[in-house]
């Protein structure tokens, strides 16, 4: 609830009442005729002690509360004193310094300085006719008061305005802390969105728009970082090529044809594996990279593929189905060729070679003879 420095300074208050507690224990037992000031002790204690720090000052202080604090202090001290033989009293004028450290706690400087003010003023008109006192004794007591007061005061005045002042910076740092980490986030989100289309601009650009399988740029790409890795283990190209395809397309229209090409394009896909490469090559042609494969496991694959497209109704109108079939031409990496333009090329003629045997047949390059070979 309090600083540090308002903790010290309300323990010296709460020690300093300890007499205040005896005695009202001790006027408890006394005469039925000072009950009044048993009373008066009681609220004293009660009031100073509970329910100013506990109730009244629980939330910011405002300048109503300083005043009914010291205001109220102050007359309970003149009524305590007057209860207790005024002038003679034990405690006068010494427990004026309630009200001036109940001011000092909860006030500053100013506060301070008026509630001395303050008393020293009430004290000289109300007991400077007192012979107990001399007038030197009640002005040191005054000045004694009037120092307590500015000291204190100005201690905690500045106590609380380098306390506020920190508050202030803090409250500063934090909402500056909480811009740079809006922007920040907003940063990332913006860097994430670039990315995100950045990767969605690079994935198009080496996909094909119809059938979704790799274009002929990452083919390309593909084939040539394979080749420069220098493995040991062979890599299998399969070109296939659709029969009569441009029939489809004049018999049976662009779009059926479009469904044959994506339909074909799945079914080579759902046929290999998932390292492996499938490309639109281009038009009604495709192709095929196989890594760590050789010419039997690359047959194998795409006799599955020739097998499966040639029972593969691709559309049906009134009764009449459209069927179709693929050329296929494998060509090994490196015992066929090793330069990438070479490679391409022996797939292409053992594609063609197919296509010339019949079509719906896959052809190895390594079967097709020289004459073949040469065209």
């Amino acid at each position: 609830m309090f600083r540090s420095t308002e903790k010290k300074l309300w323990y010296i208050i709460a020690f300093a009442g300890i007499p205040y507690l005896f005695l009202l224990l001790m006027l408890k037992t006394i005469q039925t005729n000072m009950r009044p000031l048993f009373f008066l002790v009681a609220f004293v204690f009660i009031f100073d002690w509970i329910f100013i720090p506990f109730y009244f000052f629980q939330n910011r202080f405002t300048w109503w509360k300083k005043l009914i604090t010291v205001g109220l202090n102050v007359v309970l001290s003149f009524v305590f004193i007057e209860f207790t033989g005024g002038a003679a009293s034990v405690f006068y004028p010494g427990f004026y310094y309630l009200p001036v450290l109940i001011a000092c706690v909860y006030g500053g400087l100013w506060e301070s300085l008026a509630t001395a003010i303050l008393v020293i003023v009430l004290s000289i008109y109300g007991f400077e006719w007192q012979i107990l006192y001399s007038g030197y004794y009640l002005a040191a007591h005054s000045l004694t008061l009037f120092l307590v007061a500015v000291v204190l005061g100005f201690v905690i005045g500045e106590e609380k305005k380098q306390r506020w002042e920190n508050e202030r910076m803090a409250r500063k740092l934090k909402l500056a802390y909480e811009e740079l980490s809006s922007s920040h986030s907003q940063l990332k989100a913006y860097t994430e969105i670039v990315e995100d289309m950045n990767d969605e601009m690079e994935h198009l650009a080496v996909t094909d728009d119809l059938t979704l399988l790799y274009n002929y740029r990452y083919f390309q790409n593909c084939l040539e970082r394979m080749i420069r890795q220098k493995n040991t283990h062979p890599i299998a190209l399969i070109m296939l090529d659709i029969d009569h395809f441009k029939k489809v397309n004049d018999g049976w229209g662009h779009l059926v044809g479009n469904k044959v090409l994506v339909r074909i394009a799945e079914i080579i896909r759902s046929l290999v594996r998932d390292n492996d490469v499938v490309v639109r090559y281009g038009g009604e042609e495709f192709a095929i990279l196989l890594p760590n494969t050789g010419s039997k496991g690359a047959h194998m694959v795409a006799e599955r593929i020739r097998e499966t497209v040639a029972g593969e109704v691709f559309y049906e109108l009134d009764g009449e189905e459209l069927r179709g079939t693929v050329s296929q031409g494998i060509t090994i990496f490196p015992e066929e060729a090793a330069d990438p333009s070479v490679l391409i090329s022996n797939a292409d003629k053992a594609m063609y070679c197919a296509k010339k045997m019949g079509r719906n047949r896959v052809v190895l390059f390594k079967d097709i003879d020289d004459k073949q070979q040469s065209r």
